[in-house]
Parts: C-alpha cells; structure tokens; sequence
C-alpha cells in the first residue's frame, strides 16, 4: 500500500507557488513592427523598440486624457495657458483588441473613461497612431497628452525654426505664435514650428495635429517629455502621432520625410 501512496504522490503535478493559476502562461504581449521598430504593450503602458532594445516607454501615465466638465467654444482650449478644471485621467488597462501584421488595435481603460489607440505600421521604422476616445462618464474630453519616459541625459532636437539653441531639454517650445513679454519682439517667433522631437537615444515622434500644441522637453521633470495639444470640439475627431526608430538619431529625420 505505501508503494502505491509514493507512486501516486510522484505522478502529481508539482503545486503553483502563490497567485500563479494552473493555465497561467508566460506568453509575451504581442507587438507591432514595422522593420527595426516594434510597439506593443508593457504592463499598464506601452513600450517602443529598435531591434528588441527600448527606446521610449509610455507608461501608465504616459497617455492621458484631459477632460474638462463642459465644452466652452468660447475658449482655445490652448495648452499654453493650462486650465485648473481640466482633469488629466492616466492609463488603468491596456488590453490587444486586435493584431496582424499590418495592425494593433488597443482598448485603453482611464480612470472613469475609455479610448481605442490603433497602430498602423508603415515604411521601415515608422509606426503611425490615432487615440480616439469611446467613453467619459464625466464632463468631455478636450484635450490629449503624451508624457514618455526619456533619459536623464539625453539631448533634444528638432520642433522647426527656433533662434535661440538648436538643443530643447529644459525647455518648453509652443507650436503656434504666443504673446511672450520678455523677447524683443513681444510673442515667441514660432514662425515655422514642427512639431517633431527627436531623442539622441535614436527615436522621434511627430504629432499630427495642427491645434494648439505645447512641448515640455523635460523642464518640469529630467526625466519626462511631456507633449498636450488643446483641440475643443474637434477632439472627437481624435489625436494622431508616429513613433520613429533609427540606428542613430540623425537618421531619425528620414522617417518624417518619407
């Protein structure tokens, strides 16, 4: 009988430590790539790589929703001049709706709303994306923002004709003519902005949009870029950005002449 009890004691399954269910799997998250550049989910946010080493992560708080409590077409809805009713809702959930070799639809969770992020992959090293948004159980969503995660010692270029330095950290660049006080001219001389940052680690991100838009290049955090753009009314229309990879950041800006 003993013999019996050990040898059906050792054709058991060895027990799952805690937490872990018996069909739990190790599946890594599906992911989008077009060539070197890859875009795919990473816990509650998403990561963009270049040949399996990251380059920009967006994580929870790195997509938000900005919801005002009701529409006033009276305003800009500029980000330049921020609104103390806006409510920034982050991330809570990201899950794959959809996947092919072409095509990532993601199903976005906020606190309190929801939005469908669709990724498109095009040339080499180039991935397109719209955020559109589905639900808000308060107020209205009026304004988008992306808040990557970048290096504390990475350098900045790019976002058009600018007189001061060619190098953005520590700045914030508006993409549109603002009234500035302290420059000769009294407004900021964004006569050709380009609302297209490229990051030294070999990455870019163009934002398609031509509402009023605000770049913070890591100035209020070393370790944040932080891009709003206000569209009022026209948010339902939704928010449209490319995430760019390359070997070496001056190859980045072959993608946005593609």
């Amino acid at each position: 009988m003993r013999s019996v009890l050990l040898l059906l004691a050792a054709c058991q399954s060895p027990s799952k430590p805690d937490g872990e269910r018996a069909d739990d799997t190790n599946t890594p998250a599906p992911t989008l790539c077009a060539g070197d550049a890859c875009v795919g989910p990473d816990g509650l946010g998403l990561v963009l790589t270049h040949s399996g080493a990251p380059r920009l992560e967006l994580p929870a708080d790195g997509i938000q929703l900005g919801v005002w409590p009701t529409l006033d077409t009276s305003l800009s809805h500029d980000p330049t001049y921020p609104n103390a009713a806006t409510r920034w809702l982050p991330m809570t959930g990201v899950a794959v709706a959809e996947h092919d070799d072409q095509h990532m639809v993601l199903d976005l969770s906020f606190e309190g709303a929801a939005a469908t992020l669709t990724l498109t992959a095009g040339g080499a090293g180039r991935i397109a994306a719209r955020l559109v948004v589905d639900r808000v159980d308060e107020g209205q969503a009026l304004s988008f923002r992306l808040r990557p995660t970048v290096g504390i010692n990475e350098g900045f270029y790019g976002l058009g004709e600018l007189f001061d330095r060619p190098e953005h950290r520590g700045t914030v660049r508006a993409m549109h003519l603002i009234a500035d006080f302290e420059m000769e001219s009294s407004y900021n001389e964004a006569h050709v902005p380009v609302p297209f940052l490229i990051g030294t680690e070999g990455w870019g991100l163009f934002v398609e949009e031509d509402h009023p838009t605000v770049f913070d290049v890591a100035a209020t955090t070393s370790e944040r870029v932080e891009v709003t753009t206000g569209k009022g009314a026209e948010a339902t229309e939704g928010f449209a950005f490319h995430l760019f990879t390359a070997n070496a950041a001056l190859d980045v800006t072959a993608h946005y002449l593609a």
